[in-house]
C-alpha cells in the first residue's frame, strides 16, 4: 500500500471517529437544553432519555479516548497522526506545515489533564466493570469535551486544506441532533394539544 493511500485511510478513520464523537456531543448538549416543563420532566425522569444521555456520554468518552490517548492499542489517534507527519517521519513527504504540527501537539499537551481524566473514565467506568468505579469522580464537563472536539475539527480542516487543497464540510444532513430536536418538538406539541 502506498503511503498516500495509507495516509488517506488514516485520515478517513480519524474523520469517522471525530463525527461519531461530535454528533454524540451535539445530542448530549441538546438533551440538557432547557425546554418546556413537560420536556424537562420527560428528559430527567424518563428512563429512555436518562439511558440515552448516559450512552451518548459513553460514546463521547470512548471516541475522545480513541482520538487523544496515545498508546499502542489506539492506532488512529491524533498524536500518532501528527508525529508521523513530522519531518523525516513516515508521511513527511506529504508536506504538512511543521509549525502547524508542533502547535497542535502543544495544544494537546495543554489538555493532558483532561485527556487523563477521560482515560480514567474509559478504563474504570465504561470499558471495564471496575469494582471501585463508584469511586471514580467525573472531572470532565461537556464544555471541556467541546474543546477537544474543536481541536480535532481544526486539525482535520487544516489537513484537508494543505494536503487536498479543499475544505472539509462538517455539517451533516439528517443528523441525530436534528432528529432529536424534531422528536422532542413533536412530543411537546402533542402534549400541548392534549392539555388544551
Amino acid at each position: 500500500m502506498s503511503r498516500r493511500i495509507e495516509f488517506e485511510n488514516h485520515i478517513k478513520r480519524l474523520v469517522n471517529i471525530f463525527f461519531l464523537c461530535k454528533e454524540s456531543y451535539l445530542v448530549e448538549l441538546y438533551s440538557i437544553k432547557e425546554n418546556s416543563e413537560y420536556l424537562i420532566d420527560l428528559k430527567y425522569n424518563g428512563s429512555f432519555f436518562m439511558l440515552t444521555k448516559v450512552n451518548y456520554w459513553r460514546i463521547i468518552v470512548l471516541q475522545l479516548s480513541k482520538l487523544y490517548i496515545d498508546n499502542d492499542k489506539e492506532y488512529f489517534n491524533i498524536k500518532k497522526f501528527l508525529n508521523n507527519r513530522k519531518t523525516g517521519e513516515r508521511f513527511s513527504l506529504l508536506d504538512i506545515d511543521q509549525i502547524f504540527i508542533n502547535e497542535q501537539l502543544k495544544k494537546i499537551s495543554k489538555k493532558q489533564h483532561l485527556i487523563d481524566n477521560i482515560r480514567i473514565q474509559r478504563n474504570k467506568v465504561f470499558a471495564h466493570d471496575d469494582p471501585r468505579n463508584g469511586d471514580i469522580v467525573n472531572d470532565v464537563t461537556l464544555d471541556q469535551t467541546k474543546d477537544l472536539i474543536e481541536l480535532c475539527q481544526d486539525l482535520i480542516f487544516k489537513i484537508y486544506q494543505e494536503v487536498y487543497d479543499t475544505h472539509y464540510d462538517f455539517e451533516m444532513g439528517n443528523s441525530p441532533k436534528e432528529n432529536l430536536m424534531y422528536i422532542l418538538k413533536s412530543l411537546d406539541e402533542a402534549n400541548n394539544n392534549r392539555t388544551v
